[in-house]
């Protein structure tokens, strides 16, 4: 009986663990070295680039699919800059909303661009394009949500503010 009992303590605090890392919700990294979006696009030379290094973004969400205008993509940004960042599914609103803070681990992904805009995907399928879209069941190894949604909104802009 108390080996029964045992067994089964021990398979459901083996299933609690954590496999990656990174569905941790306590804001730490989850191993990568935090860097910036600028410095990350100053890696990029004309030609898609895999990112080798262990490394993440810390970002807030700008712009999303809700309004249909950026279909299977996120704009994120911080105080450095903003990137594109392509993600396959539908509806990433509902996980991403604008002012959501994102971690973002880039080891794996692929530096491209698309009339020169950088943006942050997964390998293509397609030599026509430089990446592609994460896969939507890749999507929870490499985004991951933290604090609260219009928690870290970033400064509005106006025209008159603007040079």
């Amino acid at each position: 009986m108390y080996r029964l009992i045992s067994c089964c303590l021990l398979l459901l605090l083996a299933g609690c663990v954590s496999k990656n890392g990174f569905d941790r919700d306590d804001g730490e990294s989850p191993g990568g070295d935090p860097v910036s979006v600028a410095y990350l696009k100053s890696l990029y030379r004309g030609y898609p680039l895999r990112v080798t290094d262990d490394v993440e973004l810390r970002v807030v969400v700008t712009a999303n699919d809700a309004y249909g205008a950026f279909r299977n993509t996120l704009v994120v940004q911080d105080a450095t800059g903003g990137i594109e960042v392509k993600v396959g599914g539908r509806d990433l609103f509902t996980v991403f909303p604008v002012g959501q803070s994102v971690r973002i681990r880039c080891q794996g992904l692929v530096l491209g661009d698309y009339a020169g805009e950088v943006s942050l995907g997964a390998t293509s399928d397609d030599p026509a394009y430089p990446n592609g879209f994460i896969a939507r069941d890749d999507r929870i190894y490499y985004l991951k949500p933290y604090g609260e949604p219009g928690e870290a909104l970033p400064d509005t802009a106006t025209f008159a503010g603007l040079d």
